[in-house]
């Protein structure tokens, strides 16, 4: 389940740097965001609201974060858990505050660590490494039939926040086929973008973002400009669709505007592996890590072939269901100096063990 997230990020995050542009002499300034993210959970499970309120200021940046369980059981035994994250792209920290316990901990910045961060939660072990294992073997007999990307403008508009925005929607199709057993699996992720002209405060966030994404790449090795963000971001759009720069350039400059709100939903029909005939059309959690696998294995496939099949009949979409849904809404925006003492620890924190 874990390594169909990271690629569902992953091809978020080539999204994100493919549509961002960034004016030359744009104005840097200390700004303030705040976003709220609905997460719909894996098939249902996990679903969780969360807060978040980024300061940022060259190459430092404050996270603050309160998520909920929202679904029926976890929103009553889950509770409410709050974090706060200092990244220190000057000193090679990240540095995580825990007020509940004036205590706090410090990760020099790697990959590794970076993913860690982000995801404090992830489980790590042997069934993990096993799961990848399985998915790497089953990309051996997986053939990629249609693999396709496209942008429209839907003409539609509504205000979000306070701000007027239209519509876009980014489809990305992707249809393979198990050489083996003949079996076809089809798999649709959506992006729904509402987007806004860009106001003074929009092209300071952009601009700060792009400066602090630079540092903090830098820092973990991979020192991109933000045109090389933008280059980069489209380059692995290429390898999951199949198309060339010329034509992804051409589909993502039908985009205008900042991104207010993004909806990214994944479906597919992949089925779930089941022995001796057991049922795992349920919500059970073998069922979801065995669809979970079998869907990442299959997008996974995508990275390991240049060229699609010829484009078959589609397969039915009478039994695509919905893998996971999330909406991140941008709730304001405000530019101005940020405290430099948001960016260090407080005063009578202790340092513990991470």
């Amino acid at each position: 389940m874990r390594d169909m997230k990271r690629q569902a990020v992953f091809a978020a995050l080539s999204i994100g740097l493919a549509a961002a542009g960034v004016l030359p002499g744009a104005a840097h300034a200390d700004v303030t965001v705040t976003r709220e993210t609905h997460f719909g959970g894996f098939m249902g499970m996990g679903a969780n609201d969360t807060t978040s309120k980024e300061y940022i200021h060259s190459d430092k940046k404050r996270d603050e974060s309160t998520m909920k369980f929202t679904g029926s059981i976890l929103s009553k035994i889950g509770g409410t858990h709050s974090s706060v994250k200092i990244y220190r792209v000057d000193k090679n920290e990240i540095i995580e505050l825990k007020p509940a316990s004036r205590t706090y901990t410090v990760l020099p910045m790697t990959v590794k660590n970076a993913q860690r961060a982000s995801s404090p939660n992830a489980q790590s072990g042997q069934g993990a490494q096993s799961q990848s294992g399985n998915a790497d073997k089953s990309r051996e007999h997986t053939r990629v039939i249609r693999n396709d990307l496209s942008v429209k403008a839907t003409g539609k508009h509504k205000t979000i926040n306070g701000y007027k925005c239209r519509e876009y929607v980014m489809t990305w199709v992707v249809v393979t086929e198990d050489t083996q057993t003949k079996q076809r699996s089809k798999s649709v992720m959506t992006s729904d973008l509402w987007t806004t002209p860009r106001t003074h405060a929009l092209r300071v966030l952009a601009a700060d973002e792009a400066a602090y994404n630079h540092a903090y790449l830098k820092r973990l090795g991979l020192d991109l400009s933000p045109q090389q963000q933008h280059q980069f971001g489209l380059g692995m759009l290429g390898l999951m669709s199949g198309k060339s720069q010329k034509d992804l350039k051409r589909a993502m400059s039908k985009i205008h505007g900042y991104p207010i709100s993004t909806t990214v939903k994944w479906q597919s029909n992949a089925k779930a592996e089941t022995s001796e005939g057991a049922d795992s059309s349920g919500n059970g959690e073998q069922a979801l890590k065995q669809v979970a696998g079998n869907l990442g294995s299959m997008l996974g496939s995508v990275f390991h072939h240049n060229e699609a099949a010829k484009k078959p009949d589609k397969p039915a979409n009478s039994d695509m269901k919905t893998v996971f849904r999330s909406t991140t809404n941008i709730v304001s925006v405000r530019t101005g100096t940020v405290p430099a003492s948001l960016f260090a620890v407080p005063a009578g924190y202790k340092r513990a063990r991470y």
